[in-house]
């Protein structure tokens, strides 16, 4: 059987048996801080077994996308050595959430194994926990399992948890014996040894207990199960063949780094690198299709290790010197699309960002492997009693390096350790990845401080913290509401912009009025800055990028300006803001007080503003998949009344045309006034009709849709989703929306950058802003146009006309000062003096610049044919200096840098360069005559010291 026929059997087989037949999930987990990737097949169903989540079906079944590659899971090393190991694998699995049991799992697994493939019974093994008399018993019954081939094991092996506390249980795994010719020795068997005789093809897990913070288990009411077979392992049994690369899955990608190297692929030592490589292939294909991007952290660092690492394995075992992991990427997408057509639909971002990333660490790759050969030349050479510049490349790294080690060395760590400060710089200067450097290293019998290393990386990490501008301020609430026994807040604000409401809490900023230790108070006064928790509220918290609520709440005695609304708590909905009199109060001063029956009321016009730059971040997003490509995907927002800003995916950037049909795309919907129409929906439900989330939010099982929905035959406003036409965008949202596009009034894309490797932000303005920007830029260019003399539509070929004018007479001063440079080079040669037989010019002249300075000293080296001149002159209010000496002198040890440094330091400054030529800087400029002074002085000096 093929692969995809034993996909398609497997996923039929457990549909016929009332299970629901699920897509993949992406790679990337959805809210879950635990994981990297996704990397076994329940992971997306983890909610619903913790009882978190409900689905319209009790039974599933999955092929699922998985990577394990970094984090608790990670197979990374083994990649490439064992026949069994991968970075990135699919998971067959089928699962019951409290449906059945023990029995029906042992059944359907034989059932399938043995009758659907046809295994012979005699060569499946089984594993069960060793309590576990009930699944010993049940393999005897159901599958006539003899009892010498199921093997009891402990917890390491046979039971399993989703963590250190919740659901948990006991598993049973079905090995697949590969023959008594697999036999690793004398001790060879299951549970005593781990060769590839006993190949494990499917993980049963039962879930039938929660485990508590003590360690006590305790059954599930509705115990559950999760089962997990690895389509590559399944597919070897069946296509007998020795590995898993020999499967009809890898075997064409290795059979393409065969081909593009010219190299033929060995099932030994001598194929480790094709094997890699064909592995990362589908690993690098699969996660940059699910929107993962090359960087230096988390997802994007594990990306990047894995993809690094073929390029180096291709490059140095290989000799591929072409950029390749694109092919390699075309490869995969050709076997594997069949069964994720997500693949075919990114194919040529997959290969774009795979070729850029490749041709960027290729610039570097070639320099920083000669470094670390050269360095263990170097490390070799010493240890034999060489020296140490021998190495001529970076002799003062070796050096270092070395010393390091004599350093380590002599407190009993061992010679051949490489320092973790060498594997920082490579990392630093090269972009190599630290597991890299210690794949290289263990290549030349040697180990890297992997502590030194982390501690170059954390005071990294400080620099870069203390560097980053803090961007607003940080929010530190008055009151730890984790500990208020208050009910959730009610949200109003979708339906209305005012509501009475009644006060729960009142907190006071620590220190001031009748707070409590803790904050709290009954009352709060004119002047005090107070946080308020209202049974209900209009106002809207700040999340998922955008700003809150600002507006005022009012009480009997009392009004506050509220100026910031955040969550906190569980579910509760904190006002910050000051309190002020009534206006219309004649006497006695503002306060509000807990328990008070209150008005709240949202600032209607932010609100609006806020609402129309949040409706326009859907369709930047929209528009910008439809300009980009379907990679395109938002990864961070800020809409505040003012602006937004819109960070999404892209591996280059945006061009000005590209930009420019966005911004048409979006203002032409703005114009069409399309219906925005929110609406709840399941989540699941949601993400089939095609709505997209965003990985790192945490959605519930009720999610809020926001849709941009055609209008039906030019009617704005259509009364129900189904009357329209097609979605320009589908987003789940719990933001506030205009209620069409019209409301936008107009977008302006202000700017477009750079944030990060393979991460773009868009900056824009709408409404009101955008209006406010329209005016301010006309007056700029009526202005302009004014002051060149013209109508605003000339403005661009008048200024361009003054601006030629402009070079003209540019070229025209510098024509003349050239002329005056040649007057003042026939003076200077009079003044020419000999210092120990070396001609010697030291002088102040009149030059605008450093490019003069330059001038003058080439026409006095070309006149003087050997000498050593010094020039200085005053421009930008300072003195400068700049040091000539010629070609026979440098050869003498004669250096224009250390004379100009030693010159400028006069003054009271510094500056260097090359040993011909050298410029420099002070910052007394009544010292520039005493400087040159200096110059025969220290011209002796140098001549004496050679």
């Amino acid at each position: 059987m093929t692969s995809d026929e034993i996909r398609e059997a497997f996923l039929a087989f457990f549909q016929e048996r009332g299970h629901q037949r699920v897509p993949s999930a992406s790679l990337i987990p959805r809210a879950d801080p635990t994981l990297l990737y996704v990397n076994a097949g329940m992971v997306q169903f983890k909610d619903v077994f913790l009882g978190q989540e409900s689905r319209p079906y009790t039974r599933a079944t999955s092929s699922q996308k998985c990577v394990r590659a970094g984090g608790k899971h990670n197979d990374l090393d083994s990649v490439g050595r064992t026949a069994r190991h991968h970075t990135f694998f699919e998971m067959l699995g089928n699962f019951s959430f409290g449906d059945y049991f023990k029995r029906e799992a042992i059944e359907y697994a034989w059932t399938f194994l043995t009758v659907v493939l046809r295994l012979p019974k005699e060569r499946l093994w089984v594993t069960v926990y060793q309590d576990d008399d009930e699944a010993f018993g049940l393999w005897r019954e159901l599958a006539g399992v003899p009892a010498e081939r199921i093997v009891r094991l402990g917890e390491h092996d046979n039971f399993w948890a989703m963590g250190d506390t919740g659901p948990c249980g006991p598993c049973s795994e079905i090995i697949w014996d590969r023959g008594e010719e697999q036999r690793c020795g004398d001790q060879c068997g299951i549970g005593a040894c781990d060769c590839d005789r006993w190949l494990e093809v499917w993980n049963l897990v039962f879930m039938q207990f929660n485990r508590d913070e003590r360690g006590e288990m305790t059954p599930l009411p509705k115990p559950s199960i999760d089962t997990g077979m690895g389509l590559e392992r399944i597919a070897s049994v069946l296509q007998d063949v020795p590995t898993n690369y020999d499967t009809d899955l890898l075997k064409p990608l290795i059979e393409k780094v065969a081909e593009l190297s010219g190299k033929e692929y060995f099932p030994d030592e001598r194929g480790f690198a094709h094997r890699v490589i064909a592995d990362h292939a589908r690993a690098c294909a699969f996660l940059i299709g699910d929107g993962v991007l090359p960087g230096n952290e988390g997802r994007g660092y594990v990306l990047r290790r894995i993809l690094r690492r073929a390029i180096r394995l291709g490059r140095s075992k290989l000799e591929l010197q072409r950029p390749f992991m694109g092919v390699m990427a075309e490869a995969v997408i050709a076997r594997m699309s069949g069964a994720y057509p997500e693949l075919l639909e990114k194919h040529a971002f997959i290969t774009k960002v795979l070729e850029l990333e490749e041709e960027r660490f290729g610039e570097t790759l070639g320099r920083g492997l000669f470094v670390i050969k050269g360095t263990f030349e170097v490390i070799g050479i010493t240890a034999k009693g060489g020296s140490v510049e021998q190495f001529v490349e970076r002799p003062q790294l070796a050096q270092k390096v070395l010393d390091e080690m004599r350093a380590a060395a002599s407190n009993q760590v061992t010679l051949g350790r490489l320092p973790g400060g060498f594997a920082f710089y490579l990392y630093d200067t090269y972009g190599f990845p630290y597991e890299l450097t210690e794949e290289i290293a263990a290549e030349h019998g040697l180990s890297v401080d992997r502590e030194g290393f982390e501690r170059e990386m954390e005071q990294q990490r400080e620099r870069a913290r203390a560097a980053q501008k803090r961007v607003g301020r940080e929010r530190e609430a008055f009151l730890d509401y984790d500990e208020l026994p208050l009910p959730e807040s009610e949200f109003l604000g979708y339906q209305t912009l005012s509501a009475s409401a009644r006060v729960l809490s009142l907190a006071l900023r620590q220190g001031s009025g009748q707070a409590t230790a803790g904050g709290a108070a009954e009352e709060a006064t004119q002047g005090q800055e107070v946080e308020l928790v209202l049974d209900q509220t209009p106002f809207y918290v700040e999340g998922g990028g955008q700003v809150g609520d600002q507006g005022e709440i009012q009480g009997p005695s009392g009004r506050i300006h509220i100026v910031d609304t955040f969550r906190a708590g569980r579910g509760l909905i904190v006002h910050r803001g000051l309190v002020e009199r009534r206006p219309e109060a004649l006497e006695g001063h503002g306060s509000v007080m807990v328990g008070e029956p209150v008005t709240a009321r949202v600032d209607a016009n932010r609100r609006a503003d806020t609402a129309r730059n949040h409706t326009a971040t859907h369709l930047l997003h929209a528009a910008l998949r439809q300009v980009l490509g379907g990679h395109v995907q938002q990864a961070g927002s800020l809409v505040a009344p003012d602006r937004l800003r819109f960070d999404f995916s892209h591996i280059a950037p945006v061009s000005r045309e590209e930009m420019d049909e966005v911004q048409r795309i979006v203002n032409q919907k703005i114009r069409e006034d399309w219906p925005v129409r929110p609406r709840t929906s399941g989540y699941q439900e949601a993400i089939q009709e095609g709505a997209l989330a965003f990985f790192d939010e945490k959605y519930g099982e009720v999610v809020r849709i926001v849709e941009v929905q055609q209008p039906q035959n030019g009617r704005p406003h259509a009364p129900h989703p189904s009357d329209g036409g097609k979605p320009f965008s589908k987003e789940l949202c719990g933001g506030t929306h205009c209620g069409s596009t019209g409301e936008i009034g107009f977008v302006y894309i202000l700017s477009e950058s750079s944030v990060g490797a393979g991460m773009r932000r868009i900056e824009a303005v709408t409404g009101r802003a955008a209006e406010e920007l329209v005016r301010q830029r006309f007056g700029v260019l009526e202005e302009l146009s004014r002051q060149v003399g013209g109508q605003p539509q000339e403005a661009p070929s008048k200024v361009a006309g003054l601006l030629e004018t402009l070079e003209q007479e540019r070229r025209r001063a510098q024509a003349l000062q050239r002329e005056v440079s040649r007057h003042q080079v026939e003076e200077l040669l009079g003044r020419v003096s000999a210092v120990d037989g070396v001609s010697l010019l030291s002088a102040r002249v009149a030059a605008p610049d450093f490019e003069t300075l330059r001038d003058m000293a080439d026409l006095l080296r070309a006149r003087m044919q050997s000498g050593v001149i010094v020039l200085g002159a005053v421009f930008g209010e300072r003195p400068n200096f700049l040091a000539a000496v010629t070609k026979d002198l440098v050869e003498r040890g004669l250096n224009a840098g250390a004379l100009v440094k030693e010159v400028a330091s006069v003054a009271g400054g510094g500056g260097g360069g090359r040993p011909e030529l050298a410029q420099a800087g002070g910052r007394d400029a009544s010292k520039l005559d005493e400087a040159l002074q200096r110059a025969p002085a220290l011209l002796r000096k140098s001549l004496a010291a050679g």
